[in-house]
C-alpha cells in the first residue's frame, strides 16, 4: 500500500488549496501526447492545435452572423474553416468553454456562439485538467523512477465528457428498438443520437427545444478572486527569499490529491518522489501545465495592484493547460501579459489578437 504525501509537510508554507456543415461527418480523432512530441497527424496530414479565449470565439461569431464589418476576420475566418476541413487544424473546446458559454441568458446569443463552436470545434475537445495532469505527473515521475510507466493519454478526442474528465454516456438504441433492425443502422442512429447531445451542449438546446441550463458565477470564482487578491499580503509576511519557496508549496498542495492517486496507482511511497524542497521543485519543473501557473502567480505576487476579476478561475482553468500543451493560445491581453512577463515562454505562441492566427499557425493566407 502506498505511503501519501503527508498535507501538513507544505501547509506550514503558506499553501492553499482550491477546491452549416453537418455535426455527423467529422471524424473521429484523438491525439496522444508524447515527449517533445505534441503535434498529432490525422490522416497523415500535420494537424495543429489552437486554443481561443472565449472572447475570441465571439468575435468569430460575429464574423459568421455577418454581425461585424471586418473584411480582415471574415478572411481570417474563411482560412480557419478551410485549415479545419483539411485536418490541417483544430479548435477544440474545453470545460471551460462549455461553462462559459453556458452562462449566457440570452439564448439566441448562445445558440449562435454554440453553432460557431460546434462547426469550427467539430465536437473535438481537450482532456480535463486532471487528466492533462495525471499525465503530466506520470511523465516526471517516470524520469526517475523506472517501475511507473505512464499510463496512455489522449489529448484531443470527443465530447463533453472527455472535456470534464467524465466517462463517456454515448446515446444508446432501446434494446426493443434495436431487437428489429440490423447492426449498421443501429450504429447510425447511435452516431447520429450522440452528436445530437453533443450538439445541444454547446448550443444551448436540443432540436425539440429543451434548454440546457444557466451556469452562473459560483462560489467557487468568488474564493478564488478573493485567494489572488489576498496573495501579495500573504507572501509579504514571509522573507523576501522565501517567496518563491512557498509559491512552489502552494504549487504542490494545490495538486496533491491527484499526486497521492498517482503515487497509489504506482504503488510508490513518498520518500520515493521527494525527500526535500529542491525535489518538490524539481517536480513542479517538469510539470507544464504547473509551470504555467507557477508564472501566474508570481506575477500576482510582483504586481500587487492587479485587480483579480471573477473569471479569473474559468482563465487559469482554461488557459493554462493550453498554455503548456497546444500550439498557439489565443487569450485576452491581461492574461497574455501575466504569461509573457519576465521572459516566460510557454509551449503555445501567444497571441491577443485572432486575426493574427493563420500566420502564426502557417497556414495558406490565400485562401
Amino acid at each position: 500500500m502506498a505511503r501519501r504525501l503527508p498535507d501538513k509537510r507544505l501547509k506550514a508554507a503558506g499553501a492553499r488549496r482550491l477546491g452549416n456543415e453537418s455535426f455527423f461527418s467529422a471524424p473521429q480523432v484523438k491525439r496522444s501526447v508524447r515527449p517533445h512530441h505534441r503535434l498529432g497527424e490525422v490522416k497523415g496530414v500535420e494537424m495543429k492545435i489552437a486554443y481561443l479565449d472565449h472572447n475570441h470565439w465571439i468575435q468569430l461569431a460575429r464574423a459568421y452572423h455577418g454581425k461585424v464589418d471586418d473584411p480582415v476576420l471574415v478572411r481570417v475566418l474563411r482560412i480557419l474553416q478551410t485549415a479545419i476541413a483539411s485536418d490541417q487544424l483544430a479548435l477544440p473546446l474545453s470545460a471551460v468553454h462549455y461553462m462559459e458559454a453556458a452562462r449566457k441568458a440570452n439564448t439566441g446569443a448562445r445558440m449562435r456562439l454554440g453553432v460557431v463552436m460546434w462547426e469550427l470545434s467539430r465536437g473535438l475537445t481537450l482532456a480535463s485538467y486532471r487528466a492533462i495532469l495525471t499525465h503530466e505527473l506520470e511523465m516526471a515521475l517516470a524520469k526517475r523512477l523506472p517501475q511507473v510507466r505512464p499510463a496512455a493519454f489522449t489529448l484531443l478526442s470527443r465530447g463533453a465528457a472527455h472535456a470534464f474528465g467524465m466517462d463517456p454516456r454515448p446515446y444508446r438504441v432501446p434494446t426493443e428498438v434495436g431487437a428489429r433492425l440490423p447492426q449498421e443502422t443501429i450504429d447510425r442512429l447511435e452516431e447520429i443520437g450522440t452528436a445530437i447531445i453533443e450538439r445541444a451542449l454547446v448550443v444551448g438546446h436540443a432540436p425539440s427545444g429543451e434548454r440546457v441550463p444557466v451556469f452562473g458565477i459560483t462560489e467557487y470564482n468568488k474564493r478564488f478572486q478573493e485567494y489572488l487578491r489576498a496573495l501579495p499580503a500573504r507572501l509579504s509576511q514571509l522573507p523576501l527569499d522565501k517567496w518563491t519557496d512557498a509559491l512552489y508549496a502552494i504549487s504542490i498542495v494545490d495538486i496533491l490529491d491527484v499526486l497521492n492517486e498517482v503515487m497509489a496507482r504506482h504503488d510508490l511511497y513518498a520518500d520515493q518522489v521527494a525527500v526535500s524542497g529542491d525535489d518538490f521543485r524539481a517536480l513542479v519543473d517538469d510539470l507544464p501545465s504547473r509551470r504555467v501557473d507557477l508564472q501566474l502567480h508570481q506575477q500576482v505576487v510582483r504586481n500587487p495592484n492587479l485587480q483579480p476579476k471573477l473569471n479569473d478561475l474559468e482563465d487559469w482553468a482554461g488557459l493554462a493547460p493550453a498554455a503548456a500543451h497546444c500550439d498557439v493560445l489565443v487569450c485576452e491581453k491581461h492574461f497574455a501579459n501575466l504569461l509573457l512577463r519576465g521572459g516566460f515562454v510557454p509551449r503555445a505562441t501567444v497571441l491577443t489578437d485572432v486575426r493574427a492566427l493563420p500566420v502564426a499557425l502557417g497556414l495558406d493566407t490565400a485562401a
